[in-house]
């Protein structure tokens, strides 16, 4: 089964780039699920497969997420031999007691073993994921649970918030009051505690939940989502970016910049198509059935218009430190520039010293950081407002 799977995979990465004009791949991310229970065989078949096709940059990032059980802690290096060079580990608590709450299946101790396996073999490209937020969780608890993480690891840090997703029995148990988690005021705390903490042994925040040492050790791969550069979803409820036609190219150059095509187009509109958004059927027996039958697992296609991409670009592009840039903004937008759109409406969040607003872009200040989901909405109903006008 594992080589069916194995086929399909590449059968389908190589029937999508074959379709797209995407030239050059510069990261490849095996995420969702636990790939590391996969065969290193696999990374093999992929990258080859997509050489065979379209050319590897010779320094693409190859990442892989791995929890942290000694089962895969024991196969890391084969991964790497396989052509890993990058891994993300869900440690998510170095607290026993929190890694029972999240049900997970290994210990603390497991979570240090295969840290120090993964720093030898992959130095510094290790990333940590840790989860805040969590039932019976305490400031001081949370700070502690930081302490420890970074003194094992410093090259780079994920911070997510707790969800507690309905139907899940954590949902029934802490809706009929069993289990309490801390409130919002506390997540704030616990949040901006840990910025705090972070910067100060040289783990600078790049992006909202993701901090690194330095410019090396930020992920390559997420960089590229934040900047609204076009990606390939492979498997089982991927999804995927890629554009419409090769009159505008949204792929990423190895200095992450974007490349608007010198063809001329005097009547650009914001509802013309120039990206498809596209899901893959989220079950394994019909996504496998599918790629068999079409070459691609793909279920659902949604046309995005101009406004369609650079609304998403704001949203994501401003949870970076770079922010939104004008030079990237006009490869969607070029009839309406980010200071045109935004310098009165939002005129009093820079008042606030929360975002910074000049002709070469829009960015989110350290402060604004903390606040940007309550900012978002608002500088996205300013775009919608002044380009219906």
């Amino acid at each position: 089964m594992d080589q069916v799977l194995e086929d399909a995979m590449v059968r389908e990465i190589q029937y999508s780039l074959q379709g797209s004009y995407i030239t050059k791949v510069f990261s490849v991310y095996f995420g969702g699920g636990t790939p590391s229970l996969a065969r290193p065989h696999l990374i093999q078949k992929v990258l080859q497969g997509i050489q065979d096709v379209c050319e590897l940059d010779e320094k693409a990032e190859v990442t892989l997420e791995v929890n942290p059980t000694p089962t895969q802690t024991n196969k890391l290096q084969h991964f790497k031999a396989a052509g890993i060079n990058r891994v993300s580990i869900g440690v998510q608590s170095l607290d026993n007691d929190v890694l029972r709450h999240l049900n997970r299946d290994h210990s603390v101790s497991d979570a240090v073993a295969c840290i120090n396996v993964a720093q030898q073999l992959f130095t510094g490209r290790v990333s940590l994921d840790a989860i805040f937020g969590l039932p019976n969780q305490t400031l001081e608890r949370w700070r502690q649970d930081v302490r420890t993480i970074v003194n094992l690891c410093k090259d780079h840090l994920s911070l997510y918030q707790l969800t507690v997703e309905p139907g899940t029995q954590l949902y029934h148990q802490v809706k009929s009051g069993e289990v309490k988690v801390p409130c919002v005021d506390q997540l704030a705390d616990m949040y901006e505690a840990s910025v705090q903490m972070l910067k100060d042994v040289g783990l600078g925040r790049y992006e909202v939940s993701n901090f690194a040492s330095n410019y090396s050790t930020q992920s390559r791969h997420n960089k590229a989502y934040w900047q609204a550069s076009q990606y390939l979803g492979v498997g089982p409820g991927a999804h995927t970016r890629i554009v419409h036609n090769d009159n505008i190219d949204m792929g990423c150059t190895e200095s992450g910049n974007l490349r608007k095509k010198n063809t001329p187009n005097l009547n650009i509109s914001l509802t013309d198509i120039i990206r498809e958004a596209r899901v893959n059927a989220c079950d394994p027996v019909s996504w496998l059935r599918e790629v068999g039958r079409k070459g691609t697992g793909v279920r659902k296609v949604e046309q995005q218009t101009r406004l369609d991409v650079a609304s998403e670009y704001l949203a994501s592009g401003l949870r970076s430190t770079d922010g939104v840039t004008e030079a990237r903004w006009s490869v969607f937008l070029p009839q309406h520039t980010l200071y045109d759109i935004f310098s009165d409406r939002a005129k009093w969040l820079q008042q606030e010293q929360l975002i910074i607003l000049s002709p070469e872009g829009m960015k989110v200040s350290e402060l604004g950081l903390n606040v940007l989901d309550s900012i978002l909405p608002h500088l996205l109903s300013i775009l919608v407002e002044k380009t219906s006008n």
